[in-house]
């Protein structure tokens, strides 16, 4: 029966403990409701909270610039995206235009080099035969 009561006791102790505990931060679990705000121990008068409620206004239109300049952003990387497809596809296009460009010019080439020595071996001929008739 003894121990029952010191256990008793103990927890009495500790529950006591506690309470004191509790007591000593219960304020910072308090609720504030908006027109229980304090300010210096003196209520706020309608001024501020006329300020209050400016500023609230302020800020939830700075909130909406914020989420549009979001948007606006998401937009212009999506055109980015898009204009830096367009331009890779564009410097593809242009590697193969050049690649036939450079084939048909030294075809061209070609042609000109056969065409002169064509030329040249009538001459030739022409220049031959002319000494032949000498």
């Amino acid at each position: 029966m003894q121990q029952k009561d010191s256990e008793l006791a103990v927890l009495a102790e500790k529950l006591t403990e506690r309470d004191a505990k509790h007591n000593q931060y219960a304020e910072l679990f308090e609720v504030i409701k908006p027109n229980d705000i304090i300010h210096g121990g003196e209520s706020i008068d309608k001024e501020n909270v006329t300020i209050i409620d400016t500023l609230k206004s302020e800020n939830n239109d700075k909130e909406h610039n914020i989420e549009d300049l979001k948007e606006r952003i998401e937009v212009m990387t999506k055109n980015v995206e898009r204009l830096n497809d367009e331009l890779i596809s564009t410097n593809i296009e242009n590697n193969v235009l050049q690649d036939k460009f450079d084939n048909l010019n030294e075809e061209y080439n070609k042609l000109v080099q056969r065409w002169l020595r064509k030329v040249q071996k009538e001459a030739d001929e022409m220049n031959e035969n002319v000494e032949n008739l000498k």
